[in-house]
Order: C-alpha cells, then structure tokens, then sequence
C-alpha cells in the first residue's frame, strides 16, 4: 500500500485558498482544499517508477483517483496517457480526510487518495496484515 502510490514532484495541490503548490513543497500543518490537513509527506525513491498522465497530473498506475463517482486505480481510466518521465524522487502526503485534490491541466480538481487512503476505525485492516504476516486465518 501506499509506497507505490506516488505524484510527481510538481503535481499541483489545491490549498484552502484555491491556491496550490506543488507536492514537492507542501509541509505537514498545510491546510488543502476541504479542510484537509496535512499530517505527514513522503518522498521516495523514483527507480523504475512508472507514471500515467490524467491531463497534467503525473502519478503510478496504481494510484486511486475519483472516476466518475467512485474511486479506482489511474490505470483503470480510460484514453489515461503513459508518460515517459523519469525521476529522483516521488512523493505523497498524508492528510485528516485521507484526500488530496489535485488541479489537472484544464484547471479542474480532481481527487486522489492519500497515502493512507482509508481510516482503520475497527482496526480491520491491522487485523487482516497481521493475519497474513503470521500466517493465522482472521
């Protein structure tokens, strides 16, 4: 999860405002549009990383964008551009609602998942890792 859904480093954010800036220089305590906090950023490394291209918007194929109501990994977008870009580093953050709202290159929002993607309220997921890491049915 998570690490192998990344942005490029200037993918655009939209920030409270309606400004944005670019992943690349977002902080933890940035507010994002909706009232999103940033609680933490990621950077890792770019090697082998494949990017696919949503109207300006670089990001791996396995990363969950909002596609006409419901969420599903850039791959599964149809006409979605590859792009040969290659890079150091790619990045992520982590934020309240587990959203990040990215501006594509017709200057349109489109919303992406965090790190995080989801809250683990019941520990469901923890529960299920744990199942798989020790072998032991859940």
């Amino acid at each position: 999860m998570g690490g192998n859904r990344c942005f490029d480093a200037d993918t655009k954010i939209v920030m409270q405002d309606g400004s944005h800036k670019r992943i690349i220089d977002i902080e933890i305590g940035d507010v994002l549009l909706n009232n999103y906090e940033v609680l933490g950023t990621m950077k890792f490394s770019g090697k082998d990383v494949t990017f696919l291209n949503n109207d300006g918007i670089l990001s791996t194929p396995q990363h969950h964008v909002l596609h006409e109501g419901l969420f599903k990994r850039v791959s599964e977008i149809p006409n979605i551009q590859s792009s040969d870009k290659q890079v150091k580093y790619v990045y992520d953050l982590d934020t309240t609602d587990h959203r990040i709202v990215c501006l594509n290159d017709k200057k349109e929002h489109v919303v992406y998942t965090d790190y995080s993607e989801i809250e683990d309220k019941d520990d469901f997921i923890e529960k299920y890792e744990l199942g798989i890491l020790n072998n032991t049915p859940v």
